[in-house]
């Protein structure tokens, strides 16, 4: 049953497969042939050739071989089935990640050093950014500030906004966001004390208007998979990977290392 699913050669076929081993506390002394065609949406020639498919001569052959220990086969083959589309979710999880990654490295490789200078000289460095966008920030806030830099950065929209009013040209400022659509990035780069710096961007929307002035060095693209499960879960894997790539190009070969290891 698990080979007529992985076929999908006949959907009738596979519906009456998928029925079977989904519900295999069925009482399969008393099931006919019509009971389960009824129940499958199929028919009961519909039936005798799925058996046919197998190798079984027809619905009495298959009853005989689904009661008492055919329980147990269709639990067997039912966990098999679930281990099968479990691993192919898991390569496909893990392609999405691996290609945006990739993405997003090598679309920005030569702009990681430019940052990382400008968050060494700066007074202070300032984050923006918005839903979970603003979770990933602050992951990486923390480890910034746990490397001695001033970060200044709150998952607060209203603080934010409030924060922005601080900013001088002595400081570094980030803004992620994946549309760059919200009105609060607007808001803030028409702030005249934003006008004296030049903020950097993590962004996919390269092409928003508030970029249009700002140096091409100082937008970092966002790569998504051309595998992937969604745009915005991809996006996401590619923005924490290009924020902790900050971090790379911020700390010395050891710890460089260090923040490579599989689990962090």
């Amino acid at each position: 049953m698990k080979k007529v699913i992985d076929d999908n050669v006949n959907q009738s076929y596979v519906s009456v497969a998928n029925y079977l081993m989904k519900n295999n506390e069925l009482d399969f002394n008393n099931l006919t042939i019509f009971k389960l065609a009824k129940l499958t949406n199929t028919s009961a020639p519909t039936i005798t050739r799925f058996c046919r498919s197998m190798g079984i001569d027809g619905f009495k052959e298959l009853q005989f071989l689904l009661k008492d220990e055919g329980h147990e086969i269709l639990r067997k083959v039912d966990s098999e089935l679930l281990i099968s589309e479990n691993d192919k979710r898991g390569e496909l999880f893990t392609q999405n990640v691996i290609n945006s990654v990739r993405n997003g490295f090598d679309m920005n490789n030569q702009k990681f050093e430019k940052m990382a200078l400008e968050i060494k000289k700066a007074k202070r460095i300032y984050f923006f950014g918005l839903g979970s966008n603003a979770i990933l920030i602050k992951l990486i806030s923390d480890l910034l500030v746990r490397m001695n830099f001033n970060v200044v950065f709150s998952k607060n929209t209203e603080q934010q906004m409030a924060y922005a009013s601080n900013i001088t040209k002595e400081d570094f400022v980030c803004i992620v966001s994946v549309s760059l659509s919200d009105p609060i990035f607007e808001w803030l780069l028409d702030k005249p004390n934003l006008k004296e710096i030049e903020p950097f961007f993590i962004t996919k929307r390269t092409s928003a208007k508030v970029l249009e002035k700002v140096d091409p060095l100082n937008i970092i693209e966002i790569g998504t998979s051309d595998n992937q499960l969604g745009i915005r879960f991809s996006s996401e894997i590619s923005t924490i990977f290009i924020l902790k790539m900050i971090l790379i190009y911020l700390i010395d070969e050891n710890l460089a290392n260090f923040l490579n290891r599989s689990e962090i």
